[in-house]
């Protein structure tokens, strides 16, 4: 199938469809790391028809928290398959392994509930910027804005420094970091953090500037 051919690969990355085909090579031997600019092509391509028919009709906060859930709960099956049939992932031996794994790494539709789930948590979020402005912004959701950044990043570090993430992979990598990523995302732009004055720092933001085309185009 698509892209079959070293030229169709060069083709398909050239037209950022490389991350498109079931088990299709991503790319690869042209620059394959760069499947995430596809995914992002596809979920870009197709975000105003994914937000009418998915949040627009969500009237209430408490709908966008019931879906975020949901969401969460999308980044389980993948590891579950690989508890179940006992799938090494990094066994280059194992066909089935391979060809599931790079589904799983790289196709848009194993980041589906990523995407949505940012959708949707982009509403809570602005509906807690009204309360913080109106000053009814609750006790919990206070400290989350005030240290949500700081936590968040404290969570990864311990994550990837005292953990063994590559045991749970496809759980964190479909979605088991969502609520983390949207509270550091969420908390930078309600901007009450005190991390943020150092992260802001303008050689930081030019190192993370260029930070993912230098891994693209190494």
């Amino acid at each position: 199938g698509f892209p079959g051919t070293v030229v169709g690969a060069l083709l398909s990355v050239c037209l950022m469809l490389h991350s498109w085909p079931l088990c299709g090579g991503h790319g690869g031997p042209w620059n394959h790391i760069s499947w995430f600019v596809s995914c992002l092509f596809a979920f870009y391509v197709t975000f105003d028809w994914w937000y009418r028919i998915l949040v627009k009709p969500l009237r209430t906060v408490r709908g966008c928290l019931m879906v975020f859930i949901l969401c969460y709960a999308a980044a389980c099956p993948a590891y579950l398959v690989c508890r179940y049939y006992t799938v090494n992932l990094w066994n280059f031996g194992d066909g089935f392994g391979q060809q599931y794994s790079q589904f799983a790494y790289t196709h848009p539709l194993t980041h589906f509930a990523s995407f949505v789930g940012g959708m949707v948590a982009a509403p809570i979020v602005g509906h807690v910027d009204l309360l913080m402005s109106e000053g009814r912004l609750p006790g919990v959701a206070e400290v989350v804005v005030r240290w949500g950044f700081t936590g968040a990043v404290a969570f990864l570090c311990c994550l990837f420094v005292f953990s063994s993430p590559w045991r749970r992979y496809l759980f964190w990598w479909n979605g088991g970091l969502l609520p983390v990523h949207c509270i550091l995302i969420g908390a930078a732009a309600l901007n009450q953090d005190p991390l943020l004055a150092i992260v802001e720092n303008r050689f930081l933001v030019f190192g993370g500037t260029i930070s993912y085309p230098l891994y693209i185009l190494q």
